[in-house]
């Protein structure tokens, strides 16, 4: 039986929340959402979440950077941001302007990604065991 990943979005807008909500459950993942950095953190407390859905500095945060609590206090979740890493913007962009969110498809790999990292790379059988197995 195929074991299906716990993700966390967190995004203020509860249009966007839904919309992306839906093409991760499409995907075939389980996904809790939140609007707000303090309903995210109960969620974090009352359930295994493997990876966190945010930007970098969620919109609506009274709490500290929600990133740096988790990895301080969950460091079994990851996080996954939904901007691009710095210098990887397509054109320049001019000064204060949010940063340039992941397209649908990038955020479906970066999360296929996370937890490809997280079981580890695949490591063939020993000859032996191999023959061992086919033997008996």
């Amino acid at each position: 039986m195929r074991r299906h990943h716990l993700i966390l979005l967190l995004d203020s807008d509860p249009r966007r929340l839904s919309n992306l909500k839906l093409l991760l459950e499409t995907h075939g993942y389980r996904v809790l959402a939140s609007t707000n950095s303090e309903s995210a953190l109960a969620l974090l407390a009352a359930n295994p979440v493997e990876v966190l859905v945010t930007f970098r500095h969620p919109p609506l945060a009274s709490t500290p950077p929600l990133a740096d609590f988790v990895l301080q206090h969950y460091p079994r979740t990851s996080i996954v941001f939904r901007e691009r890493p710095a210098g990887q913007e397509e054109p320049p962009r001019p000064r204060f302007r949010p940063p340039v969110e992941l397209t649908p498809a990038e955020l479906l790999e970066s999360i296929r990604k996370e937890f490809s990292r997280r079981r580890g790379p695949h490591r063939a059988l020993p000859e032996a065991a191999m023959t061992a197995s086919s033997a008996g």
